[in-house]
């Protein structure tokens, strides 16, 4: 072969080569632009994928937060979500294939979609139920209010009665008396010359006491509070609501449910038994203070 033959095959092996070499290279421009973008795709679906994850299990934990889970089926189906959702995170981070990927959370989706659905049900029964409840409780305190109110009802009536059957007196009115010769009685308002105190009193009608003997027991106080007694020698005391007390004077009566005037009197035995002030006069019957006056002696 001649020189020129030689360098013409030369030169068409050269360029054959040249073309082989451009072809190569954009072979491997397509290939590492390929792998690129389907890297760049897989990245994409990952973040896609991963993010649908986390918004699935954020809104179940929500659910829960707000219906506070605690029937026994809820709480298995529950953890069943929790698993299925591990398995699709653990399938993400190892870059499983998409399309299964996104089955497994669809399916995850309809799962949960089941489990809200059950939970709202429950809780729309448990509401109905609670309303229900609230009812009977509304209705029971009702209840409970009226007979309070009848018993307060008729304990008030009972006690207007009971009240109503009192022994009263009024008009009660006390007066210093000095007994002058030949038993002349005049009033005087010095404790120095009181020989009597004079009681007066109205016992009240009422139709409600029931009739028949009464002792109405008349107290003193002098303005120390040491109670005048009828004489020195006498047990001159009677009980009041369980208490023994010392009176002045004991009246007995025979009441017969008309008014009554009645006139009492306490002596002066003992001259240091008056001081000057200002004397309480109480009048009893039974447990009840039925009048009470006060005077003065200087």
């Amino acid at each position: 072969m001649d020189t020129r033959k030689e360098i013409i095959f030369y030169r068409s092996v050269i360029a054959i080569l040249i073309v082989i070499i451009f072809v190569l290279c954009g072979l491997l421009v397509k290939d590492r632009i390929f792998i690129k973008t389907t890297k760049l795709e897989n990245e994409q679906h990952k973040q896609e994928l991963q993010s649908e994850l986390d918004s699935l299990v954020s809104e179940h934990a929500k659910v829960k937060a707000i219906y506070n889970v605690t029937s026994t089926n809820l709480k298995q189906k529950d953890s069943i979500i929790l698993a299925n959702a591990e398995e699709i995170r653990s399938l993400i981070f190892v870059k499983a294939d998409y399309k299964r990927v996104k089955r497994k959370l669809e399916l995850l989706r309809k799962l949960s979609q089941t489990y809200i659905y059950q939970i709202d049900s429950l809780y729309k029964i448990n509401s109905e139920l609670r309303e229900e409840n609230r009812q009977i409780k509304n209705n029971y305190t009702h209840e409970q209010q009226k007979n309070a109110d009848i018993s307060k009802n008729r304990d008030e009536l009972a006690n207007k009665i009971n009240k109503a059957a009192l022994l009263k007196a009024y008009d009660i009115s006390a007066t210093a008396i000095k007994v002058k010769t030949g038993n002349r009685e005049e009033k005087t308002a010095k404790y120095k010359k009181t020989d009597k105190i004079s009681v007066h009193f109205t016992l009240c009608e009422n139709t409600l006491i029931l009739p028949g003997r009464k002792s109405i027991y008349i107290r003193i106080a002098r303005p120390d509070n040491k109670i005048l007694v009828k004489n020195l020698t006498n047990d001159n005391s009677f009980t009041y609501n369980g208490e023994l007390l010392q009176y002045s004077i004991r009246y007995d009566v025979n009441y017969e449910n008309q008014a009554m005037d009645i006139t009492a009197y306490w002596t002066n035995h003992s001259p240091g038994q008056l001081i000057a002030g200002t004397y309480v006069l109480t009048i009893f019957e039974e447990d009840n203070v039925i009048g009470e006056t006060s005077f003065s002696l200087k």
